[in-house]
């Protein structure tokens, strides 16, 4: 029983999408209804409730600041080792503009809320800062690879 409520807790935090932010709720439809959600239906509402007094969700049964961090912990250097692997990909090299439309298609839609968030206030300017970014009349330019 008690691994079925540990497998049940790692199914209820895994229905909260990439977009989720701190307060949003759970979807109750893909807990309740997916075929998955059959094998936890007898253990769900212990589920919650220890989810609850765990700080991974509210009483609302809404995401904490706590349960955010440990769906979506940060990794500045993997987030700087995957802007790195987009320019590979893309093969954008030193002196090329990052095409914002490859950006955003190739690089910042694979990104969770938190990542995102990471990258324009961290990593970004730390990638301009170093000297592999450089910002000139709006647009990015690669200036070394890392």
């Amino acid at each position: 029983m008690n691994n079925l409520i540990k497998q049940a807790k790692q199914f209820v935090m895994s229905s909260f999408p990439r977009n989720s932010q701190a307060g949003d709720g759970i979807d109750y439809s893909y807990i309740s209804f997916s075929n998955k959600a059959l094998q936890y239906r007898e253990v769900l509402p212990q589920t919650l409730s220890e989810l609850q007094n765990e700080g991974f969700l509210t009483l609302e049964n809404r995401l904490t600041e706590k349960g955010f961090t440990y769906l979506f912990p940060t990794n500045i250097e993997n987030l700087k080792e995957n802007f790195f692997n987009f320019l590979n990909i893309c093969h954008i090299s030193r002196g090329h503009i990052v095409n914002a439309r490859l950006f955003n298609i190739n690089f910042l839609l694979k990104l969770n809320t938190q990542d995102r968030e990471d990258f324009f206030n961290i990593v970004l300017p730390d990638l301009v800062s170093s000297g592999y970014l450089e910002e000139i009349n709006g647009q990015l330019y690669v200036a070394k690879i890392g």
